[in-house]
């Protein structure tokens, strides 16, 4: 029971979970970065309730001296690294440390006795918000506020970007509403009918792993020799409104099951090949990582290098680039290495010792969930497996003995000195840079004017810290009529990005300068990373001379299908 004296405080955190959660616009090329923005604003409110705390003192959860040491030792030790890109480094190492302040803030605020019941209430409140607003944009009740984009496959994207991202939040929170109607003789309606809500919005994202998460979560805390009549008919009623839902909805409900692990289930097979490309990658960055951010860099690479394995053949690439591994696990290990490792053996022993603990369904979904997907890259999915692990901990906190005057003197100094300068450092080199290319495809979508559009695409490639997306698709545009400005954007872009992609553009814009030598070496890189793109070894043949094109078809006939190397054959000649 959350004592009275304290729900004031534990509201104004609630507002702000819910806040960080809801935050998102199309003002930037990531929904998460308004989410990290509205955070960082909440870190200045909540430092500002923590001084007029009385009496006030300051708390460090274990956590977070395990988790710190390794995030900044890990920055240490890639940051002058030859092929670090100083801007994931930041970007990622900024999103970490926003994150771990808000949780230290919570620990602060909340007592360790008021933090299970806190940590529920935020999941639920989070939850239901965002269950409200997708079916908002489900019955297009406000298309100004969720436009329809014809080219984006995934019909409700909600306040994430990404149906997946829906589904696997509100799968955290089932389990906790199924633990409190499954442990009262006589549920309560509300709490019977927020449950039916989660349940549908779940089930309508079409994402399968937040399905089987809130399944098997949900089951862990179901005392099944003490249900009561009621709970059957609970339950059953439960069960046929999930029917109904799905036959309401095939497309996201039925049809993904019927594709289920079949040769149409892409999410399936690039889930295998990225996952295969991260192992090697992990054999060759064990010890230490590639560092915080990292993975997006050096993941084109090793996505091409096990396509030219004796497994690639079993594998179904396509051109995606993908910014993580799919797999939170195999995320920490990329980024830190043995520490990821080892952060993820704490937690599997850390819930194998709460069984019996209320927010025990929630910490298996989120686990099961983050096995095959990955959590870390947003924020409200880390916030919440975080603030469940703080809940949930038997570990004492540190508790700095300081005067009242201490206290207050040291969260000022970290408001002024850390939350203050690291929103600031956010806003300057994500932020910023991220509303600019916003802005400029934003732009280049209502070709009206298309001196605009290269303008604001030049504005944003001239800022500092200006991201390597923003050189690429300024060096595409510029690409026809000033091909040497394009290289040279391109060559920039190349610095952070390593795709397919800026490899061809590069092929293209060295062809149009007279470096034909460069042209085929840029090309060839790019169906290394994409052997299975017809256009890339169209690409390629064409800058070969006609004697050197027999090990070029040679290599095509192992990707291509008989159609596309009946055609590249007839296109540039026969053996």
């Amino acid at each position: 029971m959350i004592s009275n004296a304290n729900k004031q405080v534990y509201l104004l955190l609630t507002v702000a979970f819910v806040m960080m959660t809801l935050g998102f616009s199309f003002n930037f090329i990531d929904f998460n970065h308004a989410k990290n923005a509205v955070l960082g604003f909440a870190l200045i409110v909540l430092g500002l309730r923590i001084l007029v705390q009385t009496p006030p003192t300051f708390i460090v959860p274990k956590i977070l001296i395990a988790a710190l040491p390794v995030l900044l030792l890990s920055v240490l030790i890639h940051g002058g690294g030859e092929n670090t890109v100083t801007g994931y480094l930041v970007r990622s190492t900024s999103h970490y440390l926003l994150s771990l302040l808000f949780l230290l803030y919570f620990v602060i605020l909340v007592p360790r006795d008021d933090r299970t019941a806190v940590v529920s209430d935020l999941l639920i409140a989070g939850a239901l918000v965002v269950s409200v607003t997708t079916w908002i944009q489900f019955f297009n009740l406000v298309p100004t506020l969720f436009p329809t984009f014809p080219q984006y496959d995934q019909k409700i994207y909600s306040v994430f970007g990404n149906q997946n991202l829906l589904g696997g939040f509100i799968a955290l929170a089932i389990p906790i509403l199924v633990y409190r109607v499954v442990r009262e003789s006589k549920p309560k309606t509300m709490t019977c009918l927020m449950l039916g809500l989660l349940c549908a919005t779940c089930l309508v994202s079409g994402s399968r792993s937040a399905w089987l998460a809130a399944l098997i979560g949900s089951a862990c805390v179901i005392p099944y020799r003490s249900m009561t009549r009621t709970h059957h008919i609970l339950g059953g009623t439960l069960l046929l409104s999930i029917v109904v839902t799905a036959l309401l909805v095939p497309e996201a409900t039925t049809d993904r099951l019927i594709h289920s692990f079949t040769d149409d289930d892409a999410g399936f097979h690039t889930r295998i090949w990225i996952w295969s490309g991260s192992l090697l990658m992990l054999k060759d960055h064990l010890l230490f990582g590639v560092g915080p951010g990292m993975f997006q860099y050096w993941s084109p690479q090793y996505l091409g290098d096990v396509l030219h394995t004796s497994f690639g053949a079993n594998l179904h690439p396509n051109e995606i680039h993908t910014l993580q591994a799919h797999s939170t696990p195999l995320d920490l290990m990329l980024e830190f290495g043995l520490a990821g490792a080892a952060c993820c053996v704490a937690w599997v022993v850390m819930i194998l010792k709460i069984r019996k603990h209320a927010m025990w369904g929630s910490t298996v979904a989120v686990t099961m969930y983050a096995s095959i997907n990955t959590i870390t890259h947003s924020t409200p999915h880390l916030l919440a497996a975080l603030l469940l692990c703080v809940s949930l901990s038997s570990s004492p906190d540190l508790i700095l003995d300081l005067s009242g005057k201490q206290s207050r003197i040291l969260t000022a100094s970290l408001v002024a000195l850390i939350v203050l300068p690291l929103l600031a450092l956010f806003g300057a080199t994500t932020l910023y840079p991220s509303h600019q290319l916003a802005q400029a495809r934003q732009s280049f979508a209502s070709p009206d004017d298309p001196e605009t559009t290269l303008t604001k695409y030049r504005h944003a490639a001239e800022n500092a810290a200006a991201l390597s997306q923003t050189h690429l698709e300024y060096g595409l545009l510029l690409l026809s009529d000033s091909p040497e400005m394009a290289l040279d954007e391109l060559s920039t872009a190349l610095s952070g990005i390593d795709t397919g992609e800026v490899y061809l553009a590069l092929g293209q814009a060295s062809e149009l300068t007279g470096d034909r030598e460069a042209a085929l070496r840029f090309t060839e890189q790019a169906i290394y990373r994409w052997p299975e793109y017809y256009p890339g070894w169209e690409q390629s043949l064409s800058y070969h001379d006609t004697k050197d094109r027999e090990r070029a078809f040679e290599e095509a006939g192992e990707f291509l299908n008989g159609e596309q190397y009946r055609k590249l054959v007839e296109q540039f000649g026969s053996l």
